[in-house]
């Protein structure tokens, strides 16, 4: 049995919190691209994520814009600086909103848990052990509901389409926005 310091544990903990609630993110954005039609509906591959079926987008330069900017956001989110995730629907023409989903996050709890102390060096205990794996099993079950909602939202009016109809124009296009939080001794 190998003895893990709760430093180590902590980055451990924190990263499983930063990689469950990414790929969370990732799946979801690709979903809402997919149900709100943006994209032509062969632009979609099927996928399963936390055992629903989805779709993620295989166009290469949305993909890596999704992933390269959730790569900075999800680190902002676990560490408490965002607060707030939108994404956004647009014409790029006219800059005029479409479309707006924000999901918002407040993650304190879940964080310091991970964290557990991470001053203090040597085993975790059980109970700390048992309270994690509670804290992370919930997250997943929350986003797993989310994903979810978003999925069901193909068959309403909102994510109705028929193959290859498109919902907005063909100058219409997504963007990914954070909000962060006023810090204490922040000037307004």
């Amino acid at each position: 049995m190998e003895i893990v310091s709760t430093k180590r544990q902590t980055a451990a903990s924190t990263s499983n919190l930063t990689k469950i609630l990414g790929s969370f993110l990732e799946v979801i954005t690709h979903e809402i691209l997919f149900t709100c039609s943006l994209y032509p509906f062969d632009a979609f591959s099927p996928t399963r994520h936390y055992g629903v079926t989805c779709h993620a987008c295989r166009h290469p330069d949305v993909v890596d814009y999704v992933f390269e900017t959730l790569k900075v956001a999800v680190p902002g989110i676990i560490s408490g600086i965002v607060d707030e995730l939108s994404i956004i629907m647009y014409d790029s023409q006219t800059d005029k909103l479409l479309e707006r989903y924000t999901f918002e996050f407040d993650l304190d709890e879940s964080v310091k848990i991970a964290e557990m102390d991470s001053s203090t060096i040597g085993p975790a205990t059980a109970s700390e052990r048992k309270l994690l794996d509670e804290v992370i099993l919930s997250l997943e079950r929350s986003l797993r509901d989310v994903l979810l909602r978003i999925v069901t939202l193909d068959g309403t009016d909102l994510g109705r389409r028929k193959r290859g109809e498109k919902r907005f124009s063909s100058s219409a296009t997504f963007k990914i926005c954070v909000h962060t939080k006023r810090l204490e001794g922040q000037n307004a």
